[in-house]
């Protein structure tokens, strides 16, 4: 399965909004455009594993290694960080395209990238020390 980077940035986003700190399930996620719950799923547990959240993960009874699911608390640090970088609609389409003509998805590059775009727009504005 390819990672769905816009996927990402909508779970996000969805987890960002949720009111309260109980345990969220993906069942539970309002994520607009993403109705496969079994590819919101392997998302939300790829991100876990990136360390995007505070979550609990559920493991298979036969393979404890295995991750079934995972209850989200909150996002963690660095999932504030990754949607912060990510968060404006226009600096995520050129991030986006940027990855496209480049190649390149990691989320080490997608957030380097998008903080370029944002110091580029904040240069443009003409603000100081940019």
């Amino acid at each position: 399965m390819k990672r769905d980077m816009d996927l990402v940035r909508a779970i996000l986003l969805a987890v960002e909004a949720k009111p309260s700190p109980e345990g969220l399930r993906i069942e539970e996620l309002d994520v607009p455009h993403y109705p496969d719950s079994s590819e919101r799923r392997k998302h939300l547990v790829m991100m876990a594993e990136a360390g995007f959240f505070v979550h609990e993960p559920s493991k298979s009874s036969t393979n404890p290694d295995r991750v079934i699911t995972t209850q989200i608390f909150d996002l963690s640090w660095a999932g504030h960080e990754y949607l912060d970088a990510i968060r404006d609609p226009e600096i995520w389409k050129r991030t986006k395209e940027g990855t496209r003509k480049i190649g390149n998805s990691s989320f080490e590059f997608v957030i380097e990238l998008a903080k370029a775009y944002a110091k580029n727009t904040l240069r443009d504005l003409g603000l100081p020390g940019f």
